[in-house]
């Protein structure tokens, strides 16, 4: 099979990172949680979301390496909240979609 190899834009790059870190259901139940509660370090996430511990720590490890989510530790448990900074970014960078298509 013959393939081309295309030199993606950096900005191309960025926002397909940017998708994929929005790309499953569970991060997005993920996020709304974590935006409506401040204080999440002592809950039960299983309980909440009925998502097994081991899928749990994937979905917050692909959010915390895509900057979506920031964690820290408190009294030995760790706690999550949005880096919303980041959510910003990803926002601005796809409320610019159309304009970026058109270019």
């Amino acid at each position: 099979m013959n393939t081309v190899k295309k030199n993606y834009s950096q900005e191309e790059i960025s926002m397909a990172e940017m998708a994929k870190s929005l790309a499953h259901p569970a991060r997005i139940t993920i996020l709304k949680i974590l935006a409506q509660n401040q204080n999440l370090y002592d809950i039960n996430w299983r309980e909440i979301t009925h998502i097994s511990p081991a899928t749990l720590i994937q979905h917050f490890k692909e959010m915390k390496k895509d900057h979506l989510v920031i964690g820290s530790i408190v009294d030995g448990k760790t706690q999550y909240r949005i880096n919303w900074e980041r959510i910003e970014m990803i926002q601005a960078q796809f409320g610019d979609l159309g304009l970026i298509l058109k270019r």
